[in-house]
């Protein structure tokens, strides 16, 4: 006779077919040992398993909440970096651009300054060619009369009166 632990298998078919009866007895009596080994399992094996598995699941949950939480902050980071070189440059164009008018008035003075000089000197130089004109004028103005009654003479033989 084959016996399964649900059912028992009479040894031969009654009337044409297979009868199948469970006897309650017997499954009782294999269902406190399976329950006792599933409790024991439960205690050393599952619940210590489920305790780890829970752990492991919180370290990693840690961990990338961590790594949320250090990359969030190495932005702010950076952000404020950024921020912080944005107006260390405009600082610099700003002072850039300060140094820049200051050595602009600087030349537009020292231009202003060597064209006022210039201007003097140039005015000094026309002063003195009017005067060497005016002198010039005056001698060959005198010259001019001498020369006049020197070629007079020569040509007509006497002197020029006028």
């Amino acid at each position: 006779m084959l016996t399964s632990p649900l059912l028992l298998v009479s040894d031969a078919w009654a009337g044409g077919g297979l009868v199948i009866f469970p006897d309650v007895p017997l499954t009782l009596l294999q269902l406190v040992p399976f329950l006792v080994v599933m409790a024991i399992l439960t205690k050393l094996i599952f619940q210590p398993m489920v305790q780890y598995l829970d752990d492991r699941e919180k370290a990693t949950t840690g961990a990338h909440e961590h790594a949320a939480l250090l990359t969030q902050q190495a932005d702010e980071k950076q952000a404020e970096y950024d921020q912080k070189l944005a107006a260390a440059k405009s600082e610099l164009s700003d002072l850039r651009a300060q140094k820049r008018a200051e050595i602009h008035a600087e030349r537009d003075a020292a231009v202003a300054a060597a064209r006022v000089k210039t201007d003097a000197r140039f005015a000094e130089a026309l002063t003195a060619i009017q005067a060497e004109q005016d002198l010039a004028a005056a001698e060959l103005g005198k010259l001019t009369d001498a020369l006049s009654s020197d070629i007079t003479t020569a040509v007509l033989g006497r002197g020029a009166e006028a």
